[in-house]
């Protein structure tokens, strides 16, 4: 009797961790069951930024996501529907209220993607939460060959009209505005350095963003130096790989110097300026160190 009741008692352990080796962890956070909030986020923020290198074909564009941020496995297989209205007007508020100049991306550059959780029908979107699925992908199908303009920066623009009874965190606003924007050749993150050094024009050794503003123009904005009170546009030569330079604080359109040029192999760019009449020579150098 003593080795059958053994033989039960053995094989109960073994099928108790069977079992428990079998079971999925249902909930991957904290439960915190009734004490917290289901919160709906944007993790991306409600101002979104794409910068894209050029392409001729169609590509699949992850614009943002929604996040269904569940307190409890109860709320996070639980299902609610978030109502949007995709409002391209936004971006007119936006364009005044930043002192920018986004254009409405034209409806013939892309179609809507299959995105996960999310349904498109015209003008209104739905997003639906439930069964475990915490994110709503909004994307699209863009068409890179009718692009052609590298200085124009286009946008979608959203609007959040049913949080479908879950809670809005803190920072989330009703509306959603997503840039995009294409990179030309020289567009990058750089390590910025000066020598010969002026009253005008300290030593410097920084890191800077030069960007895209046009086929072969790039911009530094101001604010990055402090000895530009105003944005500096570096122009080169598809030719020549000579540069030219528009500083309106400077007073100056182009360096006086034809050694100002672009390294295509080293992906330098190089400044030589003369402050004043017979003044000492500077030199700016750009080094790239990576997309942006």
């Amino acid at each position: 009797m003593k080795i059958n009741f053994f033989k039960y008692l053995l094989a109960f352990f073994v099928l108790s961790f069977t079992l428990q080796g079998c079971v999925k962890e249902s909930f991957p956070g904290d439960d915190l069951g009734d004490n917290g909030t289901t919160f709906l986020k944007t993790p991306a923020g409600d101002f979104v930024v794409h910068w894209l290198s050029p392409f001729q074909t169609k590509q699949k564009i992850s614009l943002f996501d929604l996040f269904k941020d569940a307190h409890n496995s109860t709320e996070l297989n639980s299902k609610q529907t978030v109502k949007m209205l995709f409002n391209q007007s936004i971006i007119d508020a936006y364009n005044e209220e930043h002192e920018t100049e986004l254009v409405p991306l034209p409806s013939d550059f892309y179609t809507w993607a299959n995105g996960q959780g999310v349904e498109v029908a015209g003008n209104n979107i739905s997003v639906n939460f439930g069964d475990g699925l915490i994110y709503g992908d909004f994307s699209i199908e863009l068409d890179g060959s009718k692009w052609t303009d590298l200085a124009s920066k286009y946008a979608l623009a959203f609007e959040i009209t049913d949080y479908g009874n879950l809670t809005p965190s803190s920072d989330l606003t009703d509306t959603i505005v997503v840039q995009l924007g294409l990179k030309n050749a020289y567009d990058g993150v750089y390590r910025y350095q000066t020598s010969g050094a002026t009253s005008l024009v300290p030593n410097a050794d920084k890191t800077v963003t030069l960007e895209t503003t046009g086929e072969h123009t790039v911009r530094l904005y101001p604010g990055l130096l402090a000895t530009y009170s105003n944005e500096v546009s570096y122009t080169i030569d598809p030719v020549t790989f000579h540069v030219t330079v528009t500083c309106p604080s400077l007073g100056v359109q182009t360096p006086q110097d034809a050694r100002s040029n672009w390294d295509p192999e080293k992906k330098i760019l190089t400044v030589f300026w003369k402050q004043g009449n017979g003044g000492r020579t500077f030199e700016e150098t750009f080094t790239f160190l990576r997309a942006r």
